[in-house]
């Protein structure tokens, strides 16, 4: 083996990890850490998560293109969520469409201070959404 690519391989070896990144969940052991204001996955509307007693809720704040004949700002999209610190999730809660109002369980996790996974269950299947956090002052 060449010298020089030896040392090459090894200054490599030196920096690169070789185990898997580490998910970063900052906040994720601060019950709190979900509220605020979140951009959906399409991009056509901004949710609200706040405390609702001592439940998680969502509301959607904004929308890109509100429908003139139903106003969906202020409806709750999320519901009933509770911290379970073990886990470092909400869970116990709802998503409701807001086109036909039908609720599905899910839970709430964060995957870094800047993005949310939402895993909802339907049946046996599933799928799992991922929300931007909204900068302050940008709804």
């Amino acid at each position: 083996m060449n010298a020089a690519f030896a040392l090459w391989i090894g200054s490599m070896m030196a920096v690169t990890p070789l185990s898997t990144p580490s998910v970063d969940r900052s906040g994720a052991d601060d019950p709190d850490a979900v509220l605020g204001v979140w951009l959906t996955e399409l991009g056509d509307a901004h949710v609200e998560i706040f405390r609702c007693d001592e439940q998680y809720c969502g509301r959607i704040v904004w929308q890109s293109e509100p429908d003139p004949e139903v106003d969906r700002v202020g409806f709750i999209v999320l519901e009933g969520f509770t911290y379970d610190a073990e886990d470092e999730e909400w869970k116990d809660g709802k998503i409701i469409r807001p086109a036909n109002g039908k609720a599905r369980d899910a839970k709430l996790e964060l995957e870094d201070a800047e993005t949310l996974k939402i895993k909802v269950s339907a049946g046996f299947r599933g799928r799992t959404l991922e929300w931007t956090r909204v900068p302050d002052g940008s709804s």
